[in-house]
Formats: structure tokens, C-alpha cells, sequence
């Protein structure tokens, strides 16, 4: 069985191996499967899929780009035996090749290696020889690579103040800053002087000129020995007196940008002159900056992470809520067409007594009909015109009890039918009149319903709804009030409102009853679980999505007086 690898020469100049799974990504990011640590390589700068004709490799950088065999992939490219793979235009090159037997070198790994066993034998194998090439650089470097890793160790204070220190000690200088660019100024981050000792953030004084032309020309600027002319005479270096600085900028690629940029500075200075720098301790101190600028791309890609994070637990509590919303609105949906089925109830069976008037009277009238048919066949002509004016007064009554037996179904549909939602133009006062009307042809145990209506304009609401609203608050006062007492519904126009008033002089609530009027809840009566409140509950609902709203007052023992207001531009 055949196996396809990648080979490639590491950083300390031996040939690595990696064994191919489904899916490996290259990159600078350390998360990548294979890690390149120069500047064109994007954090995922390349992916190789496995298929069926073997692997393909996916070019992920818009920057620098992918090169197979020295030409650019253009979005995708399948890979032969013997492919050369490159990631930007500096980068190692990787060989791609397919073999059944397991190759020979000692570094041969696969995809999850733990990548601080390689931090730790890089390190071990660093300190523990004193050949020429261990310089402090690459210790420097091993050490941060290995707490970049061990995350119980790593922080971002302790990387800046290893740095710094670092710096400080090759330079031979009296302070060191670590800043960030923040528009035309520089916000503090690190400090430290030549002793080890932290500066505070109250002690931040640099020069802001040199600063900012390393910011914006993205090169370092080295003056060990004194401070050239154009630089010389600035009130910040004349004010501190300083005789040497030097200043290299800090590149980083945030989550916006697809290439690193300059975002900050890593500043030296001192009042006396600095050692003598020479090329390779320019090397140390701009691989000392980029080291800070690893670390500040670190902390943005665990910014991004949390912010992702959070977004997702607020994402997810939006959807719980609109969710949960949704259930608790069909359920006030439900419970109110409960309690408004049974108000209608309570005076269905009186109603059954209006609907037996007139159908009782069109029984008679055809039963009548029937005999004066009868006797019509021997009539004389005198009493045939006397049977014929009754059946003519017959027939009246037929209809006039057709047409009430007609309004009594009309005004019934007009507030069963709940699940209706479209929106009418209505007068409310027609509206609450068919209500009260429905209400007086039921049982009302002698509490007597009075109207003041007032004119109102013509406003566009939901009938059913509103209709079932008004049943429902009317039908708490007559339940509230005493026998023979009267109950109050009027109407007034006041613009841009419309206000309903119902008022009873029944036994009232108390301040703690009225505080919680309108919240729902259960309650056992009789073994039996029974809803409280909902109405209400459900009632205010209505009101508001009407854009109203509905207030309640009332003492005990004086009665209720419950206002719903609407718009009347509804």
C-alpha cells in the first residue's frame, strides 16, 4: 500500500517528513500542520486535500501566492509524484512524492505531533551544546517558541519584559519601550530600564518623531552612537537628553488583512552612548521585534476567538429568546381563546333563550299557517278575508323573526371567530355595542350594563382580537359587581387616542393584587390546575401590538376602573 508524504528542510537545516492524511494545511500560524516562519507565508497559506487521483493543493494566500514546479496555482492544482511545492517566493520548497515503503529519516512524523515535544528537543539541543551556531538569537528564540506553547507558562507580560530585557542587554541601552500605534500617537504596552526594573506607564516619555517615521516607513532606525542632525534637536530627545536610540517597527497580521503590517515599535534609548551595533546585533534586534509582533498577533487571534465565542453565546441566547417568545406567544394565543371560550360559555345557555323567541314564534307562525289553510277551503268571503289578514300578520312575524334569529348570528361571528388576524376598519362603538348586546342576552345576575358612547373615527385594528378584549374586561367588572349594580362603558376621542373606559363599583383589589394584575400564573383549585391573570395578560398583549395600552385602578371595596387607550392613526 502506497503512502503519500511531503519532505522539506527545517529551520536547523535537517529534512523533515510528514505522512499526508485526508487534509493538511500549511501556514505561519502554529495551528498549521506544517509551520513556515517567513513573513509572505499567510497564517493558512495552503491546503492539500486527498481525492481520488491522489492530492490536491489549494492556494489559500491572495499575497504571495502558491507555486507548484515554480509556476503559480490558480486556485487549485493536482499534485504528481515529484512536485515541488512553494509557498510565496522565499519559503522552503517541499517535494511531493508517493512511495509503499516508510521513509528513512529521523525526523518522520505525522500530522499531530505535539508541537511542544518539538519546541522542548529544539531547546534541550540548543542549551546543552556550544557550537557557533546556538547564538543568543536562536536561544532567544527557542525559549519563546517553547512558552509560546506551554500555556501555563506563557504570557504576554512575561514575553514583552523577556524582550526587552533582551534587547536592553545587546544594546547596551537605558530604556526600552514596547508601543502600539494609535492614529498619529503611541500608546505604551512595555516597559523596561537597563537594571530589569519595570518603567510604569507614568513614566512613558519617548520620542514620538522617531517613532513614527520607522511606524511609517516600516525600517528600523539604529543610532548607538549619537543622534543624527535632523533628529538632534527635537524637544522630546533635547528634554531627556538623550545621545542615542533605536527604534525597529513591529509587523503583524490582524484578522482583517491578509498581510502583515506596521502596528507598533519596539524603542531603545539612553542619555549615553550605546555599544557599538553591528550587523548581526541588527539581526538580533529586528528578530527581538518580530518576536513582539508574534506575540501581539497571538493575542488578536485569541481576541478573535472570544469575540467569536461571545458572538455565538449572544447568537445562541437570541435564538433561545426569539424561540421561547414564539412558545409563550402561542401559548397567550391559547390560553386566551381558553378564557374566551369560556366567557362564551357562561352565557350560551341564556343566549339558547334569545335564539327560542324567535324560533319559537316561527313555529307558531307555521303551525298557525297550517289550520288557516285548512279553514281557508270552507270560508265564507267575509271570513276568508279575516283569515287571510291574519296569515298576512303571520308572515310579518316570520320575518321579523328570521331577521333577528340573522343579527343574533351576525353579532355571534363577529367575536368567536379569534383565529382571524386580518385588519379592518371599524367603529369601535359598533364594535363594544355588539359585545354588550351579546352580554345582555345572557345571564348578567341583575348587574345592569350602561353605555355613554362618544363618536369616534373609523380606525384599523384587529376586530376578532379587540372584540375579545373588550368581552374579557366587561365580563370581569359584571363578575365583580353586586346585584343590580351597574357597570359603566363609555368611549371618548382623544386625539391621537381613543380611550375606552369600563368601571364597576364592585369589591375592588388591594395595592398588592393590582401590582400583579397582569402577570399570569397557576393556581390549584380543587385538585385541578386553572390558569389566573391570563386573560389580562393576554388582553394587554393585544392592546399593545395594537400600539395602546391598557391601565387598571381600583380600591378595595370601591371598585374597578380599567382604561384601554388606542391610536386612532392605527
Amino acid at each position: 500500500m502506497t503512502t503519500a508524504y511531503v519532505k522539506w528542510t527545517g529551520a536547523e537545516g535537517r529534512e523533515q517528513v510528514l505522512a499526508l492524511t485526508d487534509e493538511v494545511v500549511l501556514g505561519r500560524s502554529t495551528g498549521s500542520d506544517i509551520v513556515f516562519t517567513q513573513p509572505e507565508v499567510s497564517r493558512r497559506h495552503a491546503r492539500l486535500a486527498k481525492d481520488r487521483d491522489g492530492y490536491v493543493i489549494y492556494n489559500l494566500s491572495m499575497s504571495h501566492g502558491t507555486f507548484v514546479n515554480g509556476r503559480p496555482v490558480d486556485g487549485q492544482q493536482q499534485l504528481h509524484p515529484g512536485d515541488r511545492i512553494r509557498l510565496g517566493p522565499t519559503a522552503n520548497e517541499l517535494h511531493y512524492f508517493v512511495t509503499s515503503e516508510e521513509p528513512s529519516t529521523e525526523s518522520a512524523h505525522k500530522p499531530n505531533d505535539d508541537v511542544l515535544e518539538k519546541c522542548a528537543s529544539s531547546l534541550s539541543s540548543i542549551l546543552t551544546t556550544e557550537k557557533a551556531g546556538s547564538s543568543e538569537l536562536a536561544k532567544i528564540s527557542s525559549i519563546l517558541e517553547f512558552q509560546y506553547e506551554w500555556e501555563k507558562v506563557f504570557s504576554p507580560e512575561r514575553a514583552f519584559e523577556q524582550i526587552l530585557r533582551a534587547a536592553l542587554k545587546n544594546s547596551e541601552a537605558e530604556r526600552g519601550f514596547v508601543m502600539l500605534v494609535r492614529g498619529a500617537d503611541f500608546e505604551y504596552v512595555a516597559g523596561l530600564d537597563s537594571q530589569g526594573q519595570q518603567l510604569p506607564s507614568t513614566e512613558f516619555v519617548a520620542s514620538q518623531s522617531i517613532a513614527r517615521q520607522v511606524a511609517s516607513d516600516g525600517k528600523p532606525l539604529f543610532m548607538p552612537k549619537t543622534i543624527i542632525e535632523s533628529f538632534a534637536q527635537q524637544q522630546s530627545i533635547v528634554g531627556l537628553r538623550l545621545r542615542s536610540i533605536a527604534c525597529m517597527p513591529l509587523s503583524w497580521m490582524a484578522s482583517d488583512s491578509s498581510e502583515p503590517q506596521v502596528r507598533g515599535v519596539l524603542y531603545l534609548d539612553s542619555t549615553q552612548a550605546m555599544r557599538a551595533i553591528s550587523g548581526f546585533d541588527e539581526k538580533i534586534l529586528n528578530k527581538l521585534a518580530q518576536e513582539a509582533g508574534i506575540v501581539f498577533e497571538k493575542l488578536e487571534m485569541l481576541k478573535t476567538l472570544e469575540e467569536r465565542n461571545k458572538l455565538k453565546v449572544e447568537r445562541d441566547l437570541i435564538h433561545n429568546e426569539l424561540l421561547a417568545a414564539d412558545a409563550l406567544r402561542r401559548a397567550e394565543a391559547q390560553v386566551l381563546r381558553s378564557e374566551f371560550s369560556a366567557s362564551i360559555a357562561r352565557f350560551a345557555a341564556a343566549l339558547s333563550h334569545e335564539l327560542n323567541n324567535p324560533l319559537g314564534a316561527l313555529k307558531n307562525a307555521l303551525q298557525t299557517s297550517s289550520l288557516l289553510t285548512e279553514r281557508k277551503r270552507g270560508a265564507t268571503p267575509e271570513k276568508l278575508a279575516e283569515l287571510e289578514e291574519i296569515e298576512r300578520q303571520l308572515r310579518g312575524t316570520s320575518l321579523q323573526s328570521i331577521e333577528r334569529l340573522r343579527q343574533i348570528v351576525l353579532r355571534i361571528q363577529k367575536v368567536t371567530n379569534l383565529d382571524r388576524d386580518e385588519a379592518l376598519p371599524v367603529d369601535l362603538n359598533l364594535l363594544l355595542e355588539d359585545v354588550v348586546e351579546m352580554l345582555e342576552s345572557g345571564n348578567l345576575g341583575g348587574v345592569r350594563l350602561q353605555r355613554d358612547f362618544q363618536p369616534l373615527p373609523k380606525m384599523t385594528v384587529r376586530p376578532q382580537q379587540l372584540s375579545a378584549v373588550f368581552l374579557n374586561v366587561i365580563q370581569n367588572a359584571i363578575d365583580s359587581s353586586k346585584e343590580s349594580a351597574a357597570v359603566v362603558v363609555a368611549t371618548r376621542h382623544l386625539p391621537p387616542m381613543a380611550e375606552i373606559v369600563v368601571e364597576d363599583h364592585g369589591r375592588g383589589m388591594s395595592a398588592e393584587d393590582l401590582s400583579g394584575i397582569f402577570d399570569p400564573a397557576f393556581k390549584v383549585r380543587e385538585r385541578r390546575i386553572a390558569t389566573s391573570n391570563w386573560g389580562l395578560f393576554s388582553s394587554r398583549q393585544i392592546v399593545r401590538e395594537h400600539g395602546g395600552d391598557i391601565d387598571i385602578r381600583s380600591s378595595p371595596g370601591k371598585g374597578t376602573v380599567v382604561r384601554i387607550v388606542l391610536p386612532t392613526s392605527t
